[in-house]
């Protein structure tokens, strides 16, 4: 799949750093950036489906957010290792953090790949991501087994620990 954010989106976020992308023989350059925004994408688009939700069925709301996400995330890991020791790029970097933090994202402003927010939307039923899988109810997968104790095992007087339908 494609990335959700495009090298444009990233260089908005980047301020007046985009231009450093640019410089000739420096890395991280803009085909790293093209890079960088599929290997992220990538890693987002691994999370939903690990969670049964189909990338290719998402709304546009969600992919915007993503976008987003994807964009900072990008940053997060590039404008360091093109500006090492600045301190205004430093700030930008920060911030990129503390908005995927605050998305929900703290692992991608990290270097990570978790997705809770987005992810959270598509197991509300929002978003689209077709119907996904759950983990199911040990009291709903096992509603047949009947309840026994062995006499062995169980003094006369125990008690069970859980009790069928009790929420954990």
């Amino acid at each position: 799949m494609a990335a959700y954010a495009a090298q444009d989106d990233v260089l908005a976020r980047a301020g007046r750093f985009g231009g450093v992308f640019s410089v000739a023989g420096k890395r991280p350059n803009l085909a790293d950036l093209d890079e960088l925004l599929v290997t992220v994408a990538a890693i987002i688009d691994a999370e939903i489906l690990a969670r049964g939700y189909d990338p290719a069925l998402l709304d546009a709301t969600i992919e915007e957010a993503l976008k987003d996400v994807n964009a900072w995330a990008v940053l997060v890991r590039a404008l360091p290792q093109a500006t090492p020791g600045d301190d205004q790029a430093d700030a930008i970097v920060e911030q990129g953090r503390e908005i995927l933090k605050a998305a929900g994202f703290p692992s991608l402003a990290e270097g990570g790949s978790d997705l809770f927010t987005a992810l959270a939307a598509l197991e509300a039923g929002e978003g689209g991501g077709g119907a996904g899988t759950s983990a199911g109810s040990l009291w709903d997968d096992f509603a047949d087994v009947e309840e026994t104790r062995d006499a062995a095992t169980v003094a006369e007087d125990a008690e069970p620990v859980w009790l069928r339908g009790q929420s954990l």
